[in-house]
């Protein structure tokens, strides 16, 4: 058939679509549970960086990485067990100060405030 794609190609591209309406949700889900987490603990500021921040890189085994401001160490791994318990995949965070690429995370992350 003239114009259309070889059957392998269109599942690859079924698969690709899947995996980007994946990321978009998880995305959608990590936004909403960084913001009602972080309330609880004076988290001044956060990012989400990583393949959950570009179309494409997402994949079956990707992670939600978080960087913010304001996490004592007291309350680190509190924290860090909060997001986990409201996210479908595994989560990292780390704390923006001790981060030796915070300017990447800043210039590439997307800011949820």
């Amino acid at each position: 058939m003239e114009g259309t794609l070889p059957l392998i190609e269109k599942i690859i591209a079924r698969k690709k679509e899947d995996r980007e309406q994946e990321r978009l949700r998880v995305l959608a889900i990590a936004i909403d549970a960084l913001k009602t987490v972080a309330q609880r603990f004076a988290v001044s500021e956060a990012y989400i960086s990583g393949s959950l921040c570009k179309p494409g890189r997402f994949h079956a085994y990707s992670d939600i990485h978080i960087a913010v401001s304001g996490l004592t160490t007291q309350n680190y791994f509190t924290f860090m067990a909060a997001m986990q318990d409201m996210l479908p995949i595994q989560v990292e965070v780390i704390e923006i100060k001790n981060c030796r690429f915070a300017d990447k995370i800043i210039e590439n992350g997307i800011k949820v405030f």
